[in-house]
């Protein structure tokens, strides 16, 4: 018991120099970086309780995110149509809240100095960069990593988890805003932001690039302290460099130019076999190319598993065992399964119902526009970031993994709790 008395007995720099440590966790793996979140909600406890003090548990946010956790336990004991699959991400979401508070705690006790965090981040990230390029250039990676993947996508230090991308876009912006708010040297933020947008593509995982992109316009966007003149010839160049890409190199045209033109003759032969032919592919609707993409069938599958679950869905993770038995339409149905639907809102809609998502919805809401509303109060780019990264994480169509893995939760919500330090900083929660 002494021994562990004076091993969270200790200054907040450790449990921040856990938070730093996050990202390199979760490169080596996802065990590493749960049991830093267990240690720093451990050091929360134990600190709350010697020092009796429990107003962290009374803020209202963290109140609502229980509420979702009690939704999700009552969804698992009464809805869910495997029990094995959903115990662990239903019961073991209450980390998260609990991180929030936790992060928040330490933050607060060492007033709000991020440094430790961020040069751990930084120092994460560039090694990370350094060796993507190195993959690149040379076919594998500083450790000896092949690229394997078809059309030349990256992984670095991974192997053969197609990750990195999302990595870079959950604590990327928020670094590199938190030095540029230090030096506030423009052009050295305009070219770290070019290699983290070229690297992005590079990567070619579409879909991450793609939020990648958004994240990148969307802060460039509301960024106040440029001129209207400056972001235009910004997105220019941004939109220049991604166009250069794709046109020159062959890997990432291939993805994301002649898959999507594949997609499209897809399509062309569904609309001639449904007697369609003499509509043009700019005529169909949004509905028909969705059908016809890739995630398509997943898609359908979760939607009919959610019109016969309205209110509360099947359960966590269970959509891989029931799109089995999902409708859909006949010329897709053979290629329905995954492991999710590969869509956020649907995997939602599906697992736990419409409750569910309102729920997870409205919070959402509330870190966003609170987040917007304090930015443009208090001109806090890192604050800006961390909510790009969040809206980049629910734009609707764009593919996603699962909201519920450890991997993408763990990124999510490390985002949410600098957020919701920020916004206790700024009293604005």
């Amino acid at each position: 018991m002494l021994i562990l008395n004076n091993f969270f007995k200790t200054s907040s720099s450790f449990y921040l120099l856990l938070v730093g440590l996050l990202p390199l966790g979760l490169i080596l793996g996802t065990l590493i970086p749960e049991i830093l979140i267990m240690i720093i909600i451990l050091g929360f406890f134990y600190e709350m309780l010697v020092n009796k003090d429990f107003t962290p548990l009374k803020n209202k946010i963290f109140i609502f995110l229980i509420i979702v956790w009690i939704y999700l336990i009552f969804n698992y004991f009464t809805i869910s149509v495997d029990k094995e699959l959903s115990f662990s991400r239903s019961f073991f979401f209450i980390r998260f809240p609990l991180l929030i508070i936790s992060i928040n705690y330490f933050i607060n006790k060492s007033d709000y100095k991020l440094d430790l965090i961020f040069k751990l981040w930084a120092i994460t990230l560039v090694v990370t960069i350094f060796d993507l390029f190195f993959q690149y250039f040379f076919g594998f990676n500083t450790i000896g990593f092949d690229i394997t993947w078809a059309h030349g996508k990256l992984s670095g230090f991974m192997g053969h988890e197609l990750k990195m991308a999302h990595l870079l876009i959950g604590f990327v912006m928020p670094t590199l805003s938190y030095y540029f708010m230090k030096n506030k040297n423009i052009l050295i933020m305009f070219i770290f932001l070019l290699i983290f947008l070229v690297i992005l593509f590079l990567i070619n995982e579409r879909s991450n690039a793609i939020k990648g992109t958004f994240i990148i316009f969307f802060i460039l966007f509301f960024y106040n302290k440029l001129d209207i003149k400056k972001k235009l010839l910004s997105f220019f160049i941004f939109i220049s460099i991604i166009i250069s890409i794709i046109s020159f190199n062959h890997e990432v045209n291939q993805r994301f130019y002649n898959e999507l033109k594949s997609m499209s003759k897809n399509l062309e032969r569904a609309l001639t076999f449904h007697g369609r032919i003499k509509e043009s592919i700019t005529d169909a609707s949004l509905m028909d190319h969705i059908k016809y993409s890739n995630y398509g069938p997943h898609y359908y599958a979760a939607y009919d598993i959610f019109k016969n679950n309205k209110l509360f869905g099947i359960g966590l993770k269970t959509f891989r065992t029931q799109c089995e038995y999902a409708k859909v339409p006949e010329d897709i149905s053979s290629r329905k399964c995954a492991i999710h639907p590969h869509q956020l809102y649907l995997e939602m809609l599906a697992e736990i119902g419409l409750f569910g998502f309102i729920l997870f919805f409205i919070f959402f809401t509330v870190i966003i526009l609170k987040s917007l509303k304090t930015y443009f109060k208090e001109n806090d780019l890192i604050l800006l970031s961390l909510c790009a990264f969040i809206c980049s994480q629910i734009l609707p169509v764009l593919p996603s993994g699962s909201f519920f893995t450890s991997f993408s939760a763990i990124i999510f919500w490390t985002n949410v709790s600098l957020i919701y330090s920020l916004l206790i900083k700024y009293k604005k929660i």
